[in-house]
């Protein structure tokens, strides 16, 4: 029985490991889990991935800590903050602050992970904001959205015409 469960074992040798106890007798273990961390400071859990044409493999990470998100650049070695987050100049991710918006990580987009000025006339009223979308109109200013060729929304602010006002705060 005993080797049948070792031959059993041995079909799955990547999960389990042979460690020799004190009196030198071989003992079954379950194989330790990667330290992920090495991969990146807020990686959760990692694998060994194949690197393609070669018999080596890497250890590339599969999630992130509560707050970051996978890099999607097929890499995935990088922890990005996820949106309505910023990195401060620790690597940490932290709430948007007021004002601006944060889009979270990208490879291309926003690959330091930074906040977003809104654009002028417009600020949002929160902290953690996601997106352009959250810019409110500033006192005195109004709100136009534009469709640019790639049907992309963007937002700009206009000053009040003559005898109108904007108390701000709102999409007008």
């Amino acid at each position: 029985a005993a080797l049948l469960l070792l031959c059993a074992a041995s079909a799955q040798a990547s999960r389990w490991t042979l460690d020799a106890d004190e009196q030198g007798r071989h003992l079954l273990q379950a194989a330790k889990s990667p330290n992920c961390t090495k991969i990146n400071a807020h990686c959760a859990t990692c694998r060994n991935q194949r690197i393609p044409g070669t018999r080596r493999s890497e250890l590339v990470c599969s999630s992130c800590d509560s707050g970051y998100r996978l890099r999607r650049d097929g890499i995935s070695k990088t922890c990005d903050c996820a949106p309505g987050l910023a990195m401060d100049g620790n690597g940490n991710c932290n709430p948007c602050t007021t004002g601006k918006f944060c889009p979270g990580g990208d490879a291309v987009a926003n690959p330091n992970n930074e906040a977003t000025d809104c654009p002028v006339g417009l600020s949002t009223t929160f902290a953690g904001a996601k997106s352009q979308a959250q810019c409110f109109t500033q006192a005195g200013y109004g709100r136009m959205a534009t469709q640019g060729s790639n049907g992309k929304i963007t937002l700009s602010a206009v000053v009040c015409g003559t005898a109108t006002y904007n108390v701000g705060s709102n999409t007008a």
